[in-house]
């Protein structure tokens, strides 16, 4: 019985994975296309259609997985009879705000268009019209957050696969198909408005089927209101401040140093940051079943906890370490051996802050799942100020090269504070203790093979056949001494499923 969840735990985020990967895939086959039939002021403005509807989801106000978190305590408390009226409230709570959100962009559109955005004279009308869908899209972005919270907190994993991939990948589609008859993009973003609520009443129809007495519409439950607020609320300033804090440093960049200097820092940022689809898959998956855990056994949210610290270590650790031992051959093949010479100290210390980063995520969605987002949020407050006096110090002596160390001392910062408060309230055993001194030493171990390989004077595809026989060795030695059978069955188990 005990590896049962552990294997269920695997598969669903074998299928959140691919939520994020295909559609990935897709837009990097489909984009170059729009670009080149579009033209570049074109497909300028669909692109900020996608960002502007991505950045107005945070006028959801956390509600989404709020919606997850009290939906998974009540399914863990056994008080299915009351989830459809919680369920509700936030069902309308998000409707209101999505109409308020979609209200706000539409005022803005006279000034956006004409003030803001430097649009060409002959498409100021086709713009400004797009923009008006643009609006009309977000209340239903908004509340199909809601709807698919339901399903993560039933654990629909493989639902949501299969209503959102195909949805992602339309949404970079259906403008190249569209381009067959018109180059109007007004006509392409209300194509684009059609499939999402398309795709909304199909998520929508997932729920009912998965939550008994959803069907029969319920109106706001007022004992529901705080704690659904309260809880959000606290995320909205964690929403807020984190891409702050994550894209604050490319602009200072520029200002403290230069705009050849963004590009140095930001690609190879931009590399590292696919790299963050892994452990995204992981918490997705991990963050409703912390809330059940939490309810049911906080013996088993604390196992289930470094399991997963675990996991995520053994699993990016080779991947940072290549990106730290060979940054400067990486970035040579890449782009070249000058863009190298600038960038790869950078991308050094940057994969160094993904490894540190992604383990922060596990206490992080841990803290939030146990109604710890009032501390998250604060502990976000109080790293503020301090990276923004890192950032101005650093780069007075460093450079390039002190924004990302103030990026990775900011990050290892988050996960001091985040591990040590999840450690006042997990068991944490000798084992365990002992475990990730093992970790220390495997990483340790790793990084020196890795650092001798680049003084090794031979040719470059030697090197790269060398460091693919490390990465075989260490799986071997993985799966040897650091996987236990329960986790080798539950891979093994995984992998034969997709097969099947």
């Amino acid at each position: 019985m005990a590896s049962r969840p552990l294997g269920s735990l695997a598969r669903n985020s074998g299928y959140s994975f691919l939520t994020q990967v295909i559609p990935l895939v897709a837009s990097i086959l489909i984009i170059p296309q729009l670009i080149n039939r579009l033209g570049t002021d074109r497909f300028g403005v669909l692109s900020l259609s996608w960002v502007f509807i991505g950045y107005f989801t945070l006028f959801d106000l956390g509600l989404g997985r709020a919606t997850t978190k009290f939906v998974a305590e009540y399914l863990a408390k056994e008080k299915q009879q009351e989830i459809p009226s919680l369920i509700w409230t936030s069902w309308i709570l998000l409707s209101g705000l999505g109409v308020i959100a979609g209200l706000a962009l539409f005022l803005l559109i006279p000034v956006l268009v004409e003030n803001v955005l430097k649009v060409p004279l002959e498409l100021i009308d086709e713009v400004q019209a797009a923009f008006v869908w643009i609006a009309c899209s977000i209340p239903l972005v908004i509340y199909t957050t809601g709807i698919r919270a339901v399903l993560e907190a039933y654990q629909r994993f493989e639902t949501i696969a299969l209503i959102a991939t195909p949805a992602s990948i339309l949404n970079y589609l259906i403008p190249l198909l569209a381009l067959l008859f018109t180059q109007r993009l007004n006509t392409i973003v209300l194509l684009l408005l059609l499939n999402r609520a398309i795709f909304m009443g199909i998520y929508a129809w997932g729920c009912l089927r998965s939550v008994p007495g959803l069907g029969k519409p319920k109106w706001l439950d007022r004992n529901l209101l705080g704690p659904l607020v309260c809880f959000g609320g606290w995320l909205t300033v964690t929403n807020i401040i984190g891409p702050l804090m994550a894209y604050l440093d490319r602009f200072l960049v520029g200002a403290l140093l230069s705009v050849s200097a963004v590009a140095y820092y930001v690609t190879p940022y931009e590399m590292l940051h696919r790299l963050q689809v892994i452990p995204r898959s992981l918490m997705i998956v991990l963050f409703p079943t912390f809330s059940s855990l939490n309810v049911a056994s906080i013996d088993e949210s604390s196992k289930l906890f470094h399991r997963a610290v675990r996991s995520l270590f053994l699993t990016m650790l080779p991947v940072t370490m290549v990106f730290i031992t060979q940054a400067e051959d990486i970035l040579r093949v890449w782009i070249d051996k000058d863009f190298a010479a600038h960038s790869a100290p950078v991308l050094q210390w940057l994969a160094l802050g993904v490894l540190i980063n992604t383990l922060a995520q596990v206490a992080y969605n841990w803290m939030q799942s146990a109604g710890y987002a009032n501390v998250t949020a604060q502990f976000h407050l109080l790293e503020l100020p301090i990276y923004l006096a890192l950032i101005w110090g650093l780069t007075q002596v460093f450079g390039i090269v002190g924004v990302a160390m103030a990026w990775v001392i900011r990050v290892a910062l988050d996960a001091v504070l985040l591990f040590w408060f999840a450690a006042r309230s997990l068991a944490s055993s000798r084992r365990n203790f002992d475990y990730f001194i093992k970790l220390f030493l495997l990483g340790i171990g790793l990084y020196l093979v890795l650092t001798m390989l680049t003084t090794a004077t031979v040719g470059l595809l030697a090197r790269i056949a060398l460091v693919i026989v490390v990465m075989m060795i260490y799986v071997m030695i993985v799966w040897c001494w650091f996987l236990s059978p329960e986790e080798r069955r539950a891979v093994l188990s995984s992998i034969l499923n997709r097969i099947r």
